[in-house]
């Protein structure tokens, strides 16, 4: 068993009838269009963080009647980098059928793509979804397709379509079309690749394979707004899709009308057991939020509601739901009751350094409120125009959400938002304004989606989309007016970054891991600067700084990062020759963490391997054996078998004319011996590299047999990684 150090691991809204035909935008214009009234400079604060407009990337729209559900602008961006070069592009879905990706470093357009006479409401997701090593952009349209877009390019790769209606008269279509909700990309039928979840207006969740096939198709009775989440909710190795739905009075399941918390299995799309789940009062337009939040290590989930004016706006219609997924009890302290009606999806991160997840919402009446993971209210503050106005204006129509992240890398997690034509930046411990910036000027349209964060260049970038009215007219965007963009700065790093825009990021996937990949560190600048130092010797640049946190940040895990850096030509080339001339003599402990590392450090200077080769065999039981001795050792050791009578006389030879260290050394890089020992290898690499010292003997006995005999490596890092041990090591 190992030592105790690191230890062991364990063996409706009422069924749509028609939809509002909206005279909207519809033809992208061609380039960055400034806009009247440009002002970017930041509004005072008075406090900490300052925010500095760096420009506005605009979607220009004309006349067009396009069917979009809503006269609100829905769709979140997405900050991701789509070519590769570490400087992330701004993705923006329009409801004119356009996506543009923005160069953030400039503004240019990198591509754009017209998906027809069609309105996009559903936010783009920025995910590779063919594993094909460079990302792709997945967007659902209102005329009922979803469609895999190239990252680099924003060529179509693949279209998805909504299928016939369900339970219709012969030859009428009694269903309303489109995805409104932003598709969830995850493995649901356990195949190891990725597919496509799409909930529709039609009644139905689509379930499609990378490829295009149709998995499955479940009929939910009622639309379905809210955007789904996927999660193993019983941790049985089977992804379930968690989402919100609508019910309508005297339906088939025999449920009051109002609200539906769903949960299908990936891979049939069947009922999980117990499920819908009843939250009567309002439709569920939410989308779903999954984290521990109650420290059980079980996922739970919290959700808003709906605005659907025949359910009103009552107290029921004023909750956040909050329970366990997996046996749908209410979290202790929850349902909360909100000041408004929640429409947007909840946020979830630690705003206050306690170890526990926070929940926060925008909500209808201009506010933002903070809850701790027992439901109690932390803080509530108004975010509308002037903050006076949120007392006795309970319906104002305030539906954007709220991200979380250290966006000024002072150690905490701060709370940004707009619900109305202000941008404001919340400390999240005590929710003191940090910042306040307004969104171009009064032709601003109170945005109803959600910030996207992220960094370039080593500072924090915000963008938020919102509806601009041309020449500042009144009443809703029409024809000439902008989709809009503002993208700020904090001239800050970006830290902590617990729910980094809608559904928590430009994955789309609304989870909160039970460890980020950079952990035990708050971010991955400082888990990548201590990869540095440990394993090569040196402190980060900036350049190694964006391309390793730009990985870890999107599909890449901690365990990944450090297995590329331990086999690196900067530690792996050094690390590895001098773990095996150890473990070929000693054939596993005592073997000395800082020896190895002084060793290291003495071939990358330049020293000859036959000559930290001669140091070891100068002390030890080897010194005083014979050359045939030593050859019996090597050999047995290191190749795990005898030499040959020819082996032998060429070693003894060898030996004879270069000295006993030149052939060690030679024999030891051997394919044979590169092949032989490895996993062994690996295994002391990992010790010396994450814990600075040589594997102990019960570590050495429990870890050398399972890495030879097919635990991965990365498994091992990450046990490293999550131990006691290093955490205080480097912490």
């Amino acid at each position: 068993m190992p030592t105790a150090r690191l230890p062991r691991p364990p063996a409706a809204r009422t069924t749509v009838r028609a939809l509002v035909a909206l005279v909207l935008a519809v033809v992208l214009a061609a380039g960055v269009v400034p806009g009247p009234g440009r002002s970017l400079a930041p509004e005072p604060a008075g406090a900490q963080t300052t925010l500095r407009g760096i420009r506005n990337v605009d979607v220009r729209l004309d006349t067009l009647t396009v069917p979009t559900g809503s006269s609100e602008y829905k769709s979140s961006p997405a900050l991701a980098d789509l070519d590769g070069d570490d400087r992330p592009e701004v993705v923006v879905a329009a409801p004119n059928g356009t996506v543009t990706a923005f160069r953030v470093a400039d503004g240019g357009v990198r591509w754009r793509r017209s998906l027809g006479r069609t309105a996009i409401q559903a936010s783009p997701v920025v995910t590779d979804v063919d594993n094909d090593g460079r990302v792709d952009v997945v967007v659902a349209t209102m005329d009922g397709r979803v469609l895999l877009l190239d990252g680099q390019s924003g060529g179509v790769k693949r279209t998805f379509r909504q299928g016939a209606p369900l339970f219709c008269p012969a030859g009428v279509d009694c269903r309303p079309d489109g995805f409104y909700a932003t598709p969830v990309v995850a493995d649901v039928n356990g195949d190891g690749r990725k597919d496509i979840v799409a909930p529709s207006y039609d009644h139905t969740v689509y379930a499609w394979s990378w490829g295009g096939t149709l998995l499955w198709r479940s009929y939910l009775y009622d639309t379905l707004w809210s955007s789904p989440a996927a999660v193993d909710l019983d941790k049985n190795g089977t992804t379930e899709i968690v989402l919100g739905g609508d019910i309508y009075a005297g339906n088939p399941l025999g449920l009051p009308q109002g609200g539906l918390l769903w949960v299908l299995n990936g891979r049939n799309g069947a009922r999980f057991p117990g499920y819908p789940r009843s939250l009567p009062g309002q439709t569920i337009w939410s989308s779903p939020a999954i984290a521990d939040i109650d420290g059980d290590t079980r996922p739970d989930v919290v959700v808003g509601t709906g605005t659907n004016g025949p359910f009103g706006d009552g107290a029921a219609a004023r909750r956040l739901w909050g329970f366990t997924l997996a046996d749908r009890r209410d979290l202790p302290g929850w349902p909360v009751s909100m000041p408004g009606r929640v429409v947007n999806q909840p946020a979830v991160g630690d705003i206050d350094n306690d170890g526990r997840p926070e929940v926060v919402a925008g909500t209808e009446g201009g506010y933002v409120v903070a809850l701790e993971h027992d439901g109690a209210r932390k803080w509530a503050t108004c975010n509308y125009s002037s903050t006076s106005q949120c007392p006795g204006s309970p319906n104002l129509p305030t539906h954007g959400g709220v991200a979380i992240a250290d966006v000024d890398d002072d150690g905490n997690q701060e709370v940004i938002s707009a619900l109305s034509p202000r941008l404001r930046v919340y400390r999240g411990y005590d929710r003191q304004l940090e910042a306040d910036h307004l969104l171009t000027d009064y032709g601003t349209l109170g945005p109803t989606s959600v910030a996207a964060i992220g960094e370039i260049n080593g500072s924090t970038v915000i963008a938020q989309s919102y509806f601009y009215r041309v020449g500042g007219h009144g009443g809703q965007a029409r024809a000439g007016d902008l989709v809009r963009t503002t993208l700020l700065t904090t001239d800050r790093p970006l830290c902590a970054e617990d729910w980094p825009g809608f559904k928590r990021g430009p994955a789309r996937d609304s989870l909160v891991p039970p460890r980020p990949p950079w952990n035990p560190f708050p971010c991955a600048r400082p888990f990548v600067a201590q990869q540095y130092r440990d394993l090569l010797g040196r402190e980060l640049d900036t350049a190694g700084a964006t391309f390793w946190a730009g990985r870890l940040r999107t599909t890449w895990s901690g365990a990944r990062v450090v297995a590329g850096f331990l086999n690196s030509g900067e530690f792996g080339v050094v690390a590895a020759p001098v773990s095996r001339l150890h473990l070929g003599l000693k054939g596993g402990p005592p073997i000395d963490g800082a020896e190895v590392r002084d060793q290291m450090q003495r071939l990358r200077d330049g020293e000859s391997l036959a000559s930290i080769a001669e140091g070891i065999l100068a002390s030890g039981p080897w010194a005083r054996e014979t050359d045939d001795q030593l050859v019996t050792r090597a050999y047995f050791t290191l190749l795990r078998r005898a030499a040959t009578a020819s082996e032998r006389s060429a070693a003894l030879a060898a030996i004879t004319a270069r000295g006993r260290a030149a052939w060690y050394a030679d024999l030891s890089q051997t394919t044979e011996a590169r092949t032989k020992t490895d996993d062994r290898v690996q295994v002391i690499m990992i010790y010396v590299g994450l814990l600075a010292r040589g594997p102990d003997q019960g570590g050495w006995d429990y870890w050398a047999p399972r890495a030879e005999t097919g635990t991965p490596v990365q498994r091992l890092i990450s046990l490293f990684l999550n131990s006691g041990e290093y955490r205080n090591r480097v912490l």
